[in-house]
């Protein structure tokens, strides 16, 4: 029995100056929510606040550069890392004073989402 082999010809592959170069397209803001406390809350300054809120991004979470919570008062509070479903958490005392309340959520391009709220913190005076 005879076999045949044929042989095929390959044509090497030509880039042109006409190539398309396809971008990741437009970049989406990121926004934030603040969940809890409410807006007008009231504490004392030896209550321990748990802030949550939920930060997402149309571009995906990993986009995300920096999540951080942040006070009038006091400045950086801190930054967090989301949970896989965008969730945020914080806990700490603050001093006495009204504090704004502002989460931030910053992407890769420097782009940001915002929601603040209100809460009053009243100092407990030493007996």
């Amino acid at each position: 029995m005879m076999r045949r082999f044929s042989l095929l010809a390959v044509l090497p592959l030509v880039s042109c100056a006409t190539d398309i170069v396809i971008g990741k397209g437009i970049n989406s803001a990121p926004t934030a929510a603040i969940t809890a406390p409410v807006d007008q809350d009231l504490f004392t300054d030896t209550d321990v606040v748990e802030f949550i809120g939920t930060v997402a991004d149309g571009d995906g979470l990993a986009d995300l550069q920096t999540v951080a919570f942040s006070s009038n008062i006091g400045g950086l509070l801190d930054t967090v890392e989301p949970d896989p479903l965008g969730q945020v958490r914080l806990a700490l005392t603050l001093s006495a004073g009204l504090h704004t309340i502002t989460l931030t959520a910053t992407d890769a391009e420097g782009l940001e989402g915002t929601d603040s709220i209100a809460i009053t913190v009243e100092g407990i005076e030493a007996i």
